[in-house]
């Protein structure tokens, strides 16, 4: 159970450095510069994948940081954006 947190959690590291090096992103005013943002994102997914190999099987644990991936990088985007405009009073 720890280990599953402690994927989680890194994940959720990783993808928010991978969508605070975007153009597009809205919680920063300027980005963070694309090398060091995308190195440190690998990292933290690197080290989410081995903490999913710590509980599960290879194929589970790459397909359960897929899917972890794919909710935060749908749902995150759309959480910010829906904050920053209910902030502004639009």
């Amino acid at each position: 159970m720890l280990f599953l947190c402690l994927a989680g959690l890194t994940g959720l590291a990783g993808s928010l450095l991978a969508y605070l090096a975007s153009s597009h992103q809205y919680l920063l005013k300027k980005p963070f510069p694309k090398r060091k943002a995308l190195t440190g994102a690998v990292g933290f997914l690197i080290l989410s994948l081995s903490f999913f190999l710590q509980s599960h099987s290879a194929l589970t644990a790459v397909f359960m940081l897929t899917v972890l991936l794919m909710v935060l990088w749908s749902l995150g985007p759309l959480l910010i954006a829906f904050l920053q405009r209910r902030r502004r009073g639009s």
